[in-house]
């Protein structure tokens, strides 16, 4: 669990993962940087190609990069353009593929979320999801043409809660009966919603642990791919008293 703080609220954030039956290494790869100094919070999550060693190699690598150049300000554009010319081509020289999602927080609530290929965020406001100011940008290159992000700005409230997720979440339960199509964005919606009006204090941890277990539920306890769900909760900080001292007896 990473945590932050804000004179207004406390924000607490979890990831929560599952990979495929017989896989050692997770594909789906999350890191986090908290800059005191600039009162700044930065979260990323990888998800390389297919699962397995190399899928965590290439989204290890994105996820690295990705939060690096984030810490030095530099523009989601070219960061994400220095990322492609790096990732390793395949032997067949087909491209690798890593997507990412770039979450930053600063001290005043400002959030800025970078998105390229992971499944959409859900941002959570009074009970509803909220749209928030969104645009796109292009990465440029003649390797990158078509590739875009996905871009998304506001100010963050006392009880707002930020779900994201790799795709392994969304397309759960792909081919069943009960969703041929995968689990969907939709869907996924409306659990998070009915999870937190049963719940209104519900935990960052409890409630992306609640989704990763759907999906995995959705897929009959075996995941067909990497699955990962984090979640931010901006929440009302909690007290807590620590008393210590010597020993009561030698």
């Amino acid at each position: 669990m990473v945590t932050t703080t804000n004179p207004d609220y406390h924000v607490e954030i979890e990831i929560q993962q599952k990979r495929p039956k017989g896989e050692i290494a997770c594909g789906d790869v999350f890191q986090s940087s908290i800059i005191r100094e600039e009162g700044r919070t930065i979260l990323v999550l990888s998800d390389g190609i297919g699962h397995g060693i190399k899928a965590s190699v290439l989204a290890t690598l994105t996820s690295t990069m990705a939060l690096k150049y984030a810490q030095l300000h530099t523009k989601p554009e070219v960061a994400a353009r220095i990322i492609m010319e790096t990732l390793p081509k395949s032997s067949d020289g087909k491209e690798s593929y890593a997507t990412f999602t770039i979450i930053e927080l600063d001290n005043e609530g400002h959030m800025r979320i970078v998105n390229y290929d992971n499944p959409g965020i859900l941002v959570i406001r009074n009970g509803i999801a909220m749209q928030g100011k969104e645009y796109n940008l292009t990465i440029s290159g003649e390797e990158n043409t078509g590739k875009v992000l996905h871009c998304k700005e506001f100010t963050a409230r006392k009880e707002d809660r930020i779900i994201f997720m790799s795709d392994g979440i969304p397309q759960s339960g792909l081919g069943s009966q009960r969703y041929p199509l995968g689990w969907s964005m939709e869907n996924i919606e409306n659990f998070a919603l009915n999870q937190i009006k049963r719940m209104p204090d519900i935990s960052a941890t409890k409630l992306a642990r609640k989704i990763v277990n759907q999906a995995v539920m959705n897929d009959q306890f075996s995941v067909k791919d990497d699955t990962s769900c984090g979640v931010m909760y901006f929440r009302e900080p909690r007290k807590f008293m620590l008393i210590t001292g010597p020993h009561f007896t030698k």
